[in-house]
């Protein structure tokens, strides 16, 4: 199977420049694509240390979410391009 490479959408980059703050938008896609491809066994990039999350996601499938970000940002002099954390509700 060949991998897809997925990219935020084109009007959250193009917006980037006019805005001061980094801009966000749901990335309902790349859940699915990572829950196919990292978190399911059989899947191209699966990896066995993730199987806590799969687990997770299946005890509560809101457990995990994610956003594009219009830019990266620096932190600790580095650039982030990613980021996980862990939000109480």
């Amino acid at each position: 199977m060949e991998q897809i490479r997925l990219f935020p959408p084109t009007d959250l980059i193009d917006r980037a420049e006019e805005q001061e703050a980094i801009l966000l938008a749901p990335a309902v896609d790349l859940k699915d694509w990572v829950i196919k491809n990292w978190l399911t066994i059989g899947g191209e990039l699966h990896n066995p240390d993730h199987d806590h999350i799969a687990e997770l996601i299946h005890d509560d499938e809101n457990f995990l979410a994610f956003a594009w970000a219009s830019s990266a940002f620096m932190a600790q002099n580095r650039m982030v391009l990613g980021q996980c954390d862990n939000v109480k509700r």
